[in-house]
């Protein structure tokens, strides 16, 4: 055959070599069930399934040979759901004991739990013990995650309260229905935002960081899918596209 035959096959032969990669690829993608953490925007923002971590979530695996399959259930029943292997991943989980091998994936991101109070007040709160007499009103589950001098306090304050929304929270403040709320401190910037407070409401608070800051991860059943993610979520931190995430839901 003389070369201008061969360059005809080449041309005949190559876009069928490149549809049949792309449909390998996409039969590649294997779909994971994942447990997610409701009312924790902007993290996890249930109307649309964005957020900074869903996005994440999504871009890291993109790459990986999997894609996520979201389901978002109230904080209290994320555990419980993945303990029983309902679910291959999850998030927000605490680095617990578990009966059997769990795999936590590499550090999402630092997150920082705040209290906040109004200036009008004049708290000083440099402790959790300080929260014990006080009216106090925390995001879902926090008696868990927040440590063991703040679940004792839990224990004791008659005026503690647990509750889904932030934006109820700011309210319950604003209107001294409450003398302390806690939530992330992101979600704070986040809400502030959404209410669209203005500029005579935003400096009556006062931050109160008795928390220390704390990692983010995904725990998986599966160590392989886990390594996937590691992998996809070291690529994208290296890259432009991960601080977009973030400052995304700050910037519009």
């Amino acid at each position: 055959m003389n070369t201008a035959g061969k360059t005809i096959i080449f041309f005949l032969v190559t876009p069928m070599l490149i549809a049949l990669t792309n449909t390998v690829a996409f039969a590649a993608a294997v779909p994971i069930s994942v447990a997610i953490p409701s009312s924790t925007p902007p993290y996890v923002i249930q109307k649309n399934q964005t957020g900074i971590v869903l996005n994440i979530l999504k871009k890291a695996l993109k790459s990986s040979g999997y894609t996520a399959k979201i389901t978002v259930l109230p904080k209290a029943r994320v555990l419980r759901e993945f303990k029983n292997k309902r679910y291959t991943a999850a998030f927000g989980l605490p680095k617990l004991n578990f009966q059997y091998p769990v795999f936590f994936s590499e550090p999402i991101m630092k997150i920082q739990y705040i209290a906040i109070s109004l200036k009008s007040k004049k708290l000083l709160i440099d402790k959790v013990s300080q929260l014990t007499n006080k009216r106090v009103t925390a995001v879902q589950s926090a008696a868990t995650f927040l440590g063991s001098s703040y679940k004792a306090m839990t224990l004791i304050n008659p005026n503690y309260d647990e509750i889904t929304s932030q934006k109820k929270q700011l309210s319950l403040l604003i209107k001294d229905r409450t003398d302390i709320i806690i939530m992330e401190q992101r979600t704070l910037l986040y809400v502030v935002n959404l209410l669209q407070l203005d500029n005579k409401v935003k400096p009556k608070f006062n931050i109160h960081p008795i928390f220390g800051p704390s990692n983010s991860y995904f725990t998986f059943h599966n160590s392989q899918v886990r390594d996937a993610f590691n992998q996809g979520l070291k690529a994208l931190k290296k890259s432009p596209e991960f601080q977009k995430i973030i400052n995304f839901y700050f910037d519009t």
